[in-house]
């Protein structure tokens, strides 16, 4: 450790630097000092071991608590753009050897998750959607550590399936389906009561089950103007689903293919223009940085809704969505919003 200089000892430890013993020798001398700047206070420990030199042993710091407010954030956003990013929300795709690391990394950047079964791991060997493959999956999966991030909300909910009406996963009826993902979810229920458990699927979908069991929570994600009219009307019709079925909601928004298009389309709405930019499949359209806040207020406004996760992170789709100076100007914007909302439960009875 390099040495302060001996000027410095007189500040540290003051008189102490001069104190020998009985024979002349010169003495260790612990020391400790604190300095406050602004809301945060410095503290550091060390010794004196002679009249020219100090060796700082510690250095820490202690700020107040951060209100993190509302998850916000893209969809399979990698741990370490969290802390680049400033996000604090996303999803994990569950892997059992490196799922703690993870989160871990995502604690340490102050976010939180959802923690994702991978979608071939809910299908047999005939690619139907099976009780069965996903209890095998999820009984490899470390579920002290998992229950433990649970506890100290880095993991705001299990997301146990996806695109839930398609014919992928089985010629069974839907409500049939859903009654599988339900008892998926009472698998992860007994490994970690107290869970929130959610399906990626709006409410109205997810009212084709009566009565749920395990499942906690539904997902609303706003895919813009042209597929589901007004944010206010489509995100206010999953809420009072949700609130029917005893749910609690996820709400998004579909930022690669939810954008209203160009003006000559004529699809907007009313003083929220769209974008030329082409989304990840034909005729679709990213969202312009005014439809990204605009929607996203509405969602994240909505006392009800527990975290707000939008589809997708651009590069894992070639898109350059997030590198768009107006989205990431738009994106501090949205953050200022989830800030300001207290954090909601996921599970509503």
């Amino acid at each position: 450790m390099k040495p302060l200089p001996g000027l410095l000892i007189l500040i540290a430890a003051g008189a102490a630097v001069d104190r020998t013993n009985d024979e002349g020798e010169q003495i260790t001398t612990s020391w400790t000092d604190s300095t406050r700047r602004g809301d945060t206070a410095f503290f550091t420990r060390g010794r004196v071991v002679t009249t020219l030199q100090v060796f700082t042993d510690s250095n820490w710091t202690v700020r107040p608590p951060v209100t993190l407010g509302l998850p916000n954030g893209p969809w399979n956003l990698p741990p370490d753009s969290l802390c680049t990013l400033g996000y604090t929300g996303t999803t994990l795709n569950v892997t059992a050897s490196t799922v703690l690391g993870s989160l871990d990394r995502i604690r340490q950047c102050r976010a939180r998750t959802t923690a994702t079964i991978r979608r071939p791991r809910l299908k047999d060997a005939t690619g139907k959607l099976s009780v069965q493959t996903a209890r095998a999956e999820l009984d490899s999966w470390p579920w002290s550590g998992l229950c433990s991030r649970v506890k100290d909300s880095t993991i705001i909910a299990f997301v146990i399936g996806d695109d839930v009406a398609n014919a992928e996963w089985g010629p069974a009826p839907l409500a049939v389906r859903l009654a599988q993902w339900d008892s998926i979810a009472g698998v992860i229920q007994a490994r970690c009561p107290g869970a929130a458990i959610a399906l990626r699927a709006v409410p109205t979908v997810l009212q084709a089950r009566t009565g749920w069991q395990s499942l906690t929570t539904g997902w609303a994600q706003y895919a813009g103007p042209v597929r589901h009219g007004s944010p206010e009307q489509f995100f206010a019709t999953q809420v009072t689903s949700a609130k029917r079925q005893g749910l609690g909601l996820v709400a998004g928004v579909n930022l690669l293919n939810g954008g209203c298009g160009p003006a000559e389309r004529k699809r907007c709405l009313p003083g929220i223009p769209g974008t030329v930019l082409a989304g990840t499949q034909a005729g679709d359209y990213q969202m312009s940085a005014e439809e990204l806040v605009y929607y996203k207020t509405v969602a994240m406004t909505n006392p009800y809704v527990c975290a707000s996760v939008d589809w997708s992170w651009g590069p894992n789709f070639e898109s350059n969505f997030h590198q768009r100076p107006e989205i990431q100007n738009a994106t501090k914007v949205v953050a200022t919003v989830a800030a300001t909302r207290p954090l909601a439960s996921c599970i509503r009875r």
